[in-house]
């Protein structure tokens, strides 16, 4: 039995947790890791859209973008709901008049893997061009969840390529980004991944890096049209 129960401690430190969380090489914790596409869904007119979906695993940290196009007012206020889940708001609501698009970023820890139907209500006459969520699961990020875990954001709107710049805040940050346009997204940035894509013309990328904190990360896609942007940093465990 004390061999047994040494065995068993030998087994937990050498595994560098007792908690299984990811660790790499030389004992350092793991780096971010892409999971998957959380949501690529675009809908029609209207307040209110409803997607479903699912994470791949409890604890990962879920990022996206919601957006509203509209030729009319700019929304006001917009809420994300789930049972069970709980959808931290990371950029403000942003967007212009001229780009006809509005947008705000949402992180959330992913509390299990059940179908989940989540709900975007937009304050607002009517997004009376169309609405789109898009964003991506990642593992072995901190799981405090909001603004801990999504250390860093920024929004833009303009025309032609959509860019920004996030600074990450904490070392070896993920950086992730979606892009809204009018439907002329033909390329991520230098060093990004492609992962969402709704079909109309809506991308999202991600970036794993060795930066330090403090890095000014530019977040860029290839497009020709008005767009709103969100690029977001993960902060790794």
């Amino acid at each position: 039995m004390a061999y047994a129960s040494t065995l068993l401690w030998v087994l937990a430190v050498g595994c560098g947790r007792i908690g299984f969380d990811a660790v790499g090489d030389g004992g350092v914790p793991a780096a971010v890791a892409w999971t998957a596409v959380f949501v690529q869904h675009e809908a029609g007119t209207g307040v209110v859209d409803t997607f479903t979906t699912h994470a791949i695993a409890a604890g990962d940290a879920i990022v996206f973008e919601v957006s509203c196009s509209t030729t009319l007012a700019a929304p006001t206020a917009l809420s994300v709901s789930a049972p069970g889940w709980t959808f931290a708001q990371i950029g403000a609501l942003s967007g212009s008049v001229a780009a006809q698009r509005y947008i705000a970023s949402f992180g959330a820890i992913a509390p299990d893997t059940a179908n989940v139907s989540i709900t975007v209500t937009w304050t607002t006459a009517s997004c009376d061009i169309g609405r789109t969520e898009i964003g991506d699961e990642f593992a072995n990020a901190d799981p405090t969840g909001g603004t801990v875990t999504f250390d860093g954001h920024t929004e833009a709107t303009g025309t032609g390529n959509c860019q920004a710049t996030v600074t990450t805040g904490h070392d070896r940050d993920a950086v992730w980004g979606a892009c809204i346009s009018a439907g002329a997204v033909s390329g991520v940035g230098p060093g990004f991944t492609k992962t969402g894509d709704d079909g109309t013309g809506n991308w999202s990328e991600y970036r794993l890096t060795t930066d330090p904190g403090g890095t000014a990360e530019a977040v860029t896609f290839t497009n020709t049209t008005a767009y709103a942007l969100a690029a977001m940093t993960i902060k790794p465990r």
